[in-house]
């Protein structure tokens, strides 16, 4: 279950949620169900985020605008794992490229992400392209690469990935398609990708969702969907509960926000 409050004189949020989980975990599994995240927005500051769980994990985060260098996050949680990123956009350069890049740095070493945007407004077309490393591996075939195309398309948006990460050693090239459309009434959106087909319809504060692996990667093949991994949710207004078929028992999710 979850709960969530505001207090717009004090622009902070408070979110409590727990997850129904399997019989087969342990205590001490179970226990990672229930956390607190707190976040509180200081003018002229920041933004501060607390996260607790009853396991005794936390993590903390803080974030602001900063002038004439760009959009700083940091992190820090229970395990010592720290993060600190600068985000710049630069002024467009060759051919109305826009350049935007993320200096940041973690326990584990330096990491930069490079993004290059430009949009086609006469073609209805917006594209980009991404480059960035792994914190602490700096060698060219280390790179991970991504080019996204999306355009306008009968009456919607039609969204096409394609994506290199040689930590995936099978296949460290993948593909995905995406597309969303307004109707009338409704809201649709579809996409695949490498790992799973997802459908999505909203309509008058009621929405629903389901996804499921493209094929059977569960151990057992009477879990899930005949083995591949499954997931279905409803939103009804500010209520949504949420249902992941795997290995064991559903883990059922409900959320309420006030």
């Amino acid at each position: 279950a979850g709960l969530q409050l505001r207090s717009p004189r004090l622009n902070g949020a408070l979110k409590i949620s727990a997850t129904d989980p399997p019989a087969s975990l342990d205590v001490d599994e179970a226990a990672k169900a229930v956390e607190a995240n707190y976040d509180q927005i200081v003018s002229g500051v920041g933004e501060f985020g607390v996260q607790l769980r009853s396991n005794g994990e936390w993590g903390v985060s803080f974030s602001r605008q900063v002038e004439d260098l760009g959009f700083l996050r940091t992190t820090l949680n229970s395990q010592l794992d720290w993060s600190a990123d600068l985000e710049r956009t630069y002024p467009a350069v060759v051919k109305g490229v826009v350049p935007t890049v993320n200096y940041g740095a973690t326990q584990d070493g330096m990491r930069v992400k490079a993004k290059f945007d430009r949009s086609f407004a006469d073609k209805g077309v917006h594209t980009s392209y991404t480059m960035q490393n792994v914190a602490g591996k700096y060698a060219p075939a280390d790179l991970m690469h991504e080019a996204r195309a999306i355009a306008s398309l009968g009456g919607g948006r039609l969204t096409a990935t394609t994506s290199y990460d040689r930590r995936n050693s099978k296949v460290p090239v993948r593909g995905s398609l995406a597309y969303a459309a307004k109707l009338r009434a409704a809201a649709l959106e579809a996409s695949v990708d490498f790992d799973r087909l997802r459908l999505k319809a909203s309509a008058k504060g009621v929405q629903v969702t389901a996804a499921i692996g493209t094929r059977a990667s569960l151990d057992d093949a009477k879990s899930g969907i005949h083995g591949r991994p499954a997931e279905l949710e409803l939103k009804v207004g500010k209520v949504s509960a949420s249902a992941k078929l795997r290995e064991g028992k559903p883990r059922v999710r409900l959320d309420v926000g006030l």
